[in-house]
């Protein structure tokens, strides 16, 4: 009986005290050293194309990284985007393990603003997610041939 009650009395002492655990593991995420701004492609912005793309990416001790899984998007927005990011420089880090890296690229079109220009609009939160937006394509004058004199027309 008294061995019972040590029990419940113990139980009742230690019931708040933490049990230690193992250390959380800790994954840096990779410093890149050199960011370029990325275009839009400029057939991909006349048609109107637009959408996410996804990359997957293993960042090395010596700061080299390589693509891993297939990317997710559009073609034609994935081919800038894996061109884009071979312009980026990372770090070298001090993981025995290539550091995972998913990196979203975000292509918008601004149907507030029209250009015949593409001229677009960067922003990021490096190291996972860049937004490229770009104007609505429209073509700024339509030229039409009349009595062997071209004229131009705004649009």
């Amino acid at each position: 009986m008294n061995a019972l009650l040590a029990l419940l009395c113990s139980l009742l002492l230690f019931a708040d005290t933490p049990v230690p655990s193992d250390p959380p593991v800790r994954t840096e995420a990779p410093r890149i050293l050199h960011f370029q701004a990325p275009n839009y492609p400029e057939m991909a912005w006349q048609s109107n194309v637009r959408g996410k793309v996804s990359l997957k990416i293993l960042v090395y001790k010596d700061g080299r990284f390589a693509f891993t899984d297939s990317a997710v998007g559009p073609p034609a927005l994935v081919s800038a985007a894996k061109e884009n990011l071979c312009s980026w420089t990372f770090a070298a880090n001090q993981s025995d393990q290539p550091l995972p890296l998913t990196i979203e690229y975000e292509y918008r079109i601004d149907k507030g603003r029209s250009s015949a220009q593409l001229n677009t609009e960067v922003t990021y939160d490096l190291p996972n997610h860049v937004t490229i937006t770009a104007p609505e394509y429209s073509p700024s004058c339509l030229c039409v041939k009349k009595k062997s004199k071209w004229k131009l027309f705004g649009k």
